[in-house]
Order: C-alpha cells, then sequence, then structure tokens
C-alpha cells in the first residue's frame, strides 16, 4: 500500500467518523424529545449519511421482503434506505420483513440500526435483529447480513 492510499483511508475514516458525530448528536436531540425530524433535520440526516457512507466507497444492497413474499425495489446505498422506511413510517405504512447486507464496520453498523430506530423501526426490534458474520477473503472486507421483522 502505497503512502497515498494509506493518507486517503485515514482522511476517509476521519471524515465518516465526523459526520457519523454529527448524525449521533441531531438524533440524540430527537430521541429526547420524542419528536419527528423536520425538514431541515431531514436534509441534515441525509447530508450526513450520505457523508460517511459514500465516504467508504462500498456498495451497500438492501431489500425488503414482505410477509407475502414480495421483494421491494433493492437499494445501493443506505441512506436511500432509511429515508425510504422513513417515508414508509410518515405514511403508517406497516414494516417488512427486512434483509440488509453491507460491509461497514460493525460500530457503523450499529450505528445505522440505532439512528433508524428513531422513525423505522421499534425500539424492541432493534433487541430481536438475527445477526450473522461471515467471512470473506482476507483481501475483503467481512459481510454482515442483518434480519429482523417489527410492526409500528
Amino acid at each position: 500500500m502505497t503512502e497515498n492510499n494509506e493518507k486517503q483511508i485515514r482522511f476517509t475514516r476521519e471524515d465518516t467518523l465526523s459526520a457519523q458525530k454529527s448524525l449521533r448528536i441531531l438524533l440524540l436531540k430527537k430521541i429526547e424529545t420524542n419528536s419527528p425530524l423536520t425538514g431541515k433535520e431531514r436534509e441534515t440526516y441525509e447530508s450526513t449519511l450520505s457523508k460517511a457512507y459514500n465516504a467508504q466507497a462500498t456498495v451497500t444492497k438492501v431489500s425488503m421482503t414482505f410477509p407475502n413474499g414480495h421483494i421491494t425495489d433493492v437499494y445501493e446505498n443506505l441512506h436511500e434506505f432509511a429515508l425510504k422506511l422513513m417515508d414508509m413510517t410518515s405514511n403508517k405504512v406497516a414494516i417488512p420483513l427486512f434483509n440488509v447486507q453491507y460491509v461497514f464496520d460493525i460500530s457503523e453498523l450499529w450505528s445505522v440500526m440505532y439512528s433508524n430506530s428513531l422513525r423505522c423501526f421499534p425500539w424492541s426490534l432493534r433487541e430481536s435483529l438475527q445477526v450473522s458474520k461471515e467471512r470473506t477473503k482476507k483481501d475483503r472486507p467481512t459481510s454482515y447480513v442483518f434480519s429482523g421483522d417489527g410492526k409500528l
């Protein structure tokens, strides 16, 4: 690995952590007041998620499966998926079974699950998530698969 690559990776990681910190502060405030995101806060939510996860340069594959077996669109990045769930809850649509596959660091994964719990999942769903960790080749990231189900 070249020095330039090391610098780029280090910068990306710091950039991601900065974005996550901003997002956590926003979400903690909303959790404390039990209030929905305003338009401006939603913009902040979008931009911080986008900044954090696009910086990883990792493709995210997300699909939602309803009890009848119908699979919705497969999303290429996590913040699009989160926003879709936010729209569903705003419209009082029942949350489907869902399957999420992505390759972020485990602390970042849980950060996203906590974030989504604010508007998208009952808090209890967080506890019922089934996690399976699959090791890939040494030169590839670890892949995590989250699956769970819940209702509003």
